[in-house]
């Protein structure tokens, strides 16, 4: 039987994930921050969490602003 990959990820599992600090992405989630990270976290109680599916919808939307994913120089 194989194992299911975990959907929803720590804040560190997913700044790794999205190549951020953990300090970053918990300063963007934060109330009242002034540069608020586009992806609502999922909150369990004091657990904090984010849908692996969110932040690959979000770096697909990046890519598509971008052109084809190439940085634009």
């Amino acid at each position: 039987m194989s194992e299911q990959p975990k959907r929803l990820l720590s804040v560190k599992e997913s700044a790794y994930y999205i190549d951020l600090s953990p300090r970053t992405l918990y300063n963007r989630i934060a109330p009242g921050s002034k540069d608020p990270f586009p992806i609502k976290p999922v909150r369990q109680g004091k657990r904090i969490s984010f849908d692996i599916r969110d932040l690959d919808a979000w770096i697909d939307r990046l890519k598509s602003e971008q052109g084809n994913g190439n940085p634009t120089n």
